[in-house]
């Protein structure tokens, strides 16, 4: 009698455990404005809070996380690589720090513009370079690397 009851209370567990972990599913506004920006967007998990949801997913090419309001406006995105920068950045780039090679690209995009967080490795340094879509440096920050 007691494994009884130990295994429908097992049971009984395994089915209402992960529907106590989902999360509300998004709305039909926010879900229309994802599938048409990102019609190969993979593996999508979503997170909520009062004014937002943002969405967790990678292509072919990148991993992004972007952001909605509950009208389904796109408010940021949020986009991570190692190769794809725009051809006139990666030229100033590679005129500038000729001697290091990129480590990975944050791509944010929002109202105001696009900004690029770049890391490039050299020998004995890191170099985190903020971008603007011009190609401007905004801002450079030297770390030296573990081990040098």
């Amino acid at each position: 009698m007691k494994s009884c009851t130990i295994i429908t209370a097992l049971f009984l567990i395994s089915f209402t455990t992960p529907a106590a972990n989902l999360h509300p599913p998004v709305n039909e506004k926010v879900w229309k404005t994802f599938t048409l920006l990102f019609k190969t967007a993979a593996d999508a998990q979503w997170t909520y809070s009062v004014d937002f949801c943002e969405a967790h997913f990678h292509t072919e090419t990148a991993r992004f996380r972007a952001m909605f309001d509950y009208n389904g406006n796109l408010i940021q995105t949020i986009r991570y690589y190692k190769n794809g920068l725009p051809a006139t950045i990666l030229h100033k780039i590679h005129k500038r720090y000729e001697n290091a090679a990129i480590h990975g690209v944050t791509e944010t995009s929002d109202a105001n513009g696009i900004v690029y967080d770049i890391v490039l490795y050299e020998d004995i340094r890191m170099l985190r370079l903020t971008v603007a879509a011009d190609g401007t440096v905004l801002n450079t920050r030297r770390f030296k690397r573990a081990g040098n």
